[in-house]
């Protein structure tokens, strides 16, 4: 069965590679440079797939941070105690979502 990767992640990561190394390799013969061994590699930058666990979890770092930000100059504040909460409430998030429920 051939897959859409309009809604398969993987072959739309895969179609976005195969498409920048062909933009790559057009404009070094455009150019009149041979490309070299390797050359390609590094003018590819990461990637990486956010689903929900993932971005609840770099959420939940910034909150973290804010917290440690804040109450390490005010002390323990009503500021604090919201950002404690926030926290608290990303991680039962994140604990739904790998039960399988989404949010």
């Amino acid at each position: 069965r051939s897959e859409d990767d309009k809604e398969t992640p993987g072959l739309q990561a895969a179609d976005l590679m195969a498409g920048l190394s062909k933009d790559w390799l057009l404009k070094k013969i455009k150019d009149g440079s041979q490309p070299k061994k390797g050359e390609l590699i590094g003018s590819v930058q990461l990637m990486g797939y956010w689903d929900e666990n993932y971005t609840l979890s770099g959420l939940k770092d910034v909150i973290h941070a804010e917290l440690e930000r804040v109450c390490s100059r005010n002390g323990a504040t009503a500021r604090c105690a919201k950002l404690q909460a926030e926290i608290e409430a990303v991680e039962r998030a994140i604990g739904r979502q790998q039960e399988g429920k989404t949010l």
